[in-house]
């Protein structure tokens, strides 16, 4: 009780009769009342629950997507969800970790002492846009890692090896399928007399590439060979590795440089 009234009660039990009248009608238009707390707020909620929608804090208002309080909580961990497209056509959130070993499985053997992967890895994110594709996130990379080489060289060296990586995620595994496919649907850069020799000894050339090498290149240099010596396809689709381009103008040399057919037919052995 406070003062003789019990907690919660009504004060007419405790007024004088006729003011005991007055206080229990007064309460009654009170409860009635549309702005009332209990009566104004019952009404209110059996409106939202007529419409679907959940009042309590924390839940989802109908169909239409997470509370406040999630969004809040979303935009506190780094603001916007970031989507990458993958080249299958599949979508990945983008992901730091994944950004981060990547570049590290490219730098093994860089001086790490001059090259701050934390620091790249922040300055790709803060360049990334929602729903971009895997081949515009290499380019931002390799871009990104390009324009950090004033502090040291290893990032430009850094920045070819995420080209080349790219670039051997979209090509052929092999030198002969790459020449095949050249001879069967490029430009009309592949000599018949170099598609036969390739399919007679393929194995044996395939043998020779060494991939790895296409990792020891400059970013000016990669960029160099992308734009205008790597074989592409009628649609544009780059199709050569860097040691494929050098195998086919070796190879190209030996039986179509000019030598008679029988010469050349003679050195193919």
């Amino acid at each position: 009780t406070f003062f003789g009234v019990p907690s919660g009660g009504s004060t007419a039990a405790f007024a004088p009769p006729a003011a005991a009248d007055a206080a229990a009608s007064a309460e009654k238009e009170i409860d009635a009342a549309p702005g009332s707390d209990e009566g104004g707020v019952e009404d209110a909620r059996e409106e939202d629950d007529s419409r679907g929608v959940v009042v309590e804090e924390g839940t989802t208002n109908g169909d239409d997507g997470p509370t406040a309080a999630a969004a809040a909580e979303e935009e506190e961990e780094g603001g916007e969800q970031m989507f990458v497209t993958k080249r299958d056509g599949r979508r990945e959130e983008l992901d730091r970790v994944k950004i981060r070993s990547r570049l590290e499985s490219l730098s093994s053997d860089l001086d790490h002492r001059y090259l701050s992967l934390d620091a790249l890895v922040s300055s790709i994110l803060l360049g990334a846009y929602p729903y971009m594709t895997a081949s515009e996130l290499d380019t931002l990379a390799s871009e990104t890692a390009a324009s950090m080489s004033t502090q040291h060289p290893d990032y430009a060296r850094l920045a070819a090896r995420i080209c080349a990586s790219a670039t051997h995620k979209v090509t052929p595994d092999r030198f002969s399928t790459a020449v095949e496919l050249l001879y069967e649907e490029g430009d009309g850069f592949i000599d018949g007399r170099l598609a036969e020799l390739v399919r007679r000894r393929g194995e044996e050339i395939d043998a020779r590439i060494v991939h790895g090498r296409d990792l020891e290149l400059t970013y000016f240099g990669y960029k160099t060979l992308e734009r205008a010596y790597l074989l592409k396809t009628e649609k544009g689709d780059v199709v050569e590795r860097p040691q494929y381009m050098l195998m086919r103008v070796a190879l190209g040399i030996h039986c179509c440089g000019g030598g008679s057919s029988s010469s050349s037919s003679s050195n193919d052995d």
